[in-house]
């Protein structure tokens, strides 16, 4: 027996519960289906005359074409998506990578105010450690 810390185990009238809404809506869901079907039938969708179309050669050629496009432009935004995961990855766990590295120079940098850096202005002040307010000049 497991125990969850999330919740506790439903006891026999949830269980009864939760079957119960599991089939009314599989059920719901069957109708619901079942409907769209029969209104197919009914307006003629499924004639053979709606789907002459599709058999000429030209037009299975271009939904082929269009397919492989679909499917290209799927490898493309999946191989950028895992590669910028990994950047993002990378950037959030590693603590001395290039990337985090070269953000703390640059954060050096634009901190240098005459040669000294604006945190040695502001944190040799007792008061201004403490969390007092600076004066106003």
């Amino acid at each position: 027996m497991s125990a969850s810390v999330l919740y506790d185990a439903p006891g026999p009238r949830a269980l009864a519960r939760n079957r119960l809404m599991g089939w009314v809506g599989t059920l719901a869901l069957a109708a619901i289906l079942g409907f769209v079907l029969y209104r197919f039938v009914v307006t003629g969708q499924f004639d053979p005359a709606e789907w002459d179309w599709i058999t000429y050669k030209a037009i299975q050629l271009a939904l082929l074409s269009a397919l492989g496009a679909t499917l290209a432009a799927f490898g493309v935004a999946a191989v950028t998506s895992l590669l910028g995961e990994l950047l993002a990855a990378n950037g959030a766990v590693a603590k001395a990578t290039t990337l985090t590295t070269a953000n703390a120079i640059q954060r050096k940098k634009s901190t240098m105010k005459c040669g000294i850096a604006s945190s040695h202005l502001t944190s040799q002040s007792p008061r201004l450690s403490r969390g007092e307010s600076s004066p106003v000049s």
